[in-house]
């Protein structure tokens, strides 16, 4: 979390900054105060998101002698129009930062309900001339702990509790789960939604319903026989020499994996996936082939 703290530092620094050029230049900036209000989704204690904007938040305060700042915690997404209105007419804030996702809607019509006012939207992909986003690389750090949790586990089984199924919080689990394959390329990651952006109970009680999920899945497998298909016959190397096109690095070695599932007794759980073009349908019809000759 520390990096993603640095990042809200960061962040916040540049952006006040460049209120002092936007404004007429540091000599002005020095008579004049700035005021920032921030819309926290979850409380500033909780370690996490809103902790790392709270972080950021005093850092700029220290530095900068000329800024001033309110802040509100555990703002529900339907309260944010409310929050936002009582920063501009009662805080009277130059900027409002609105740092979670589900705030979108309400900073963009805040934007063109006050057009001489900043705002700066986390996570979001609606602009307009006042309105700005914001976020950092963090499936990159997604991926690190990806490396960790597939090289820990000793069940080949990672549990991964999400938030909302978003297209941002979609790519950390992509990565993240990346990250597990990269080390341990029999492990499998299994998601539980909760639907909410900071609920320990949700999640604590998500994560045990996992835990208890996996082990009965996992359990059961190893005690139902499955069908072990045939190693490649005649036909089968007659089939695959007939495709026109040389098989890349990456399908070689799915094909690999998905011949050697076939042929053990316990019950295949490998999904191949991949973007258009990437050779999926070659894969899958070796496969499918593969059984259609044993019967199946």
């Amino acid at each position: 979390m520390k990096s993603v703290r640095v990042f809200f530092m960061g962040l916040l620094l540049f952006l006040v900054l460049g209120w002092s050029v936007w404004a007429g230049g540091e000599k002005e900036v020095k008579e004049e105060k700035l005021k920032a209000g921030f819309v926290y989704v979850g409380p500033v204690g909780d370690y996490g998101w809103s902790h790392a904007h709270e972080q950021g938040r005093k850092y700029v305060m220290e530095k900068f002698p000329w800024l001033e700042s309110v802040y509100v915690e555990s703002v529900a997404e339907a309260d944010a129009p409310r929050i936002i209105d009582r920063f501009i007419r009662e805080e009277d804030c130059d900027v409002v930062f609105t740092t979670s996702f589900g705030y979108m809607d309400a900073t963009i019509e805040a934007g063109n309900k006050y057009p001489d006012k900043l705002f700066m939207h986390c996570s979001g992909f609606k602009q307009s001339k006042n309105v700005g986003t914001y976020f950092a690389e963090l499936q990159e750090m997604y991926y690190l702990n990806g490396l960790m949790a597939g090289a820990l586990t000793k069940t080949n089984k990672v549990g991964y509790v999400g938030a909302f199924p978003i297209p941002e919080v979609v790519r950390h689990i992509n990565h993240f789960a990346l990250g597990v394959k990269k080390v341990n390329p029999d492990a499998r990651v299994h998601v539980r939604w909760i639907f909410a952006w900071y609920d320990p109970a949700k999640a604590r009680e998500a994560a045990e319903l996992l835990a208890q999920e996996l082990l009965a899945l996992y359990a059961a497998r190893e005690v139902v026989p499955g069908f072990a298909f045939s190693r490649d016959t005649l036909w089968q190397q007659e089939l695959e020499a007939s495709f026109p096109y040389v098989e890349t690095p990456d399908q070689i070695e799915a094909l690999k994996q998905v011949k050697e599932d076939m042929t053990r007794t316990r019950p295949m759980d490998r999904l191949v996936c991949g973007d258009v073009g990437y050779g999926k349908t070659e894969v899958t019809i070796r496969a499918a082939f593969k059984a259609v000759m044993d019967g199946k």
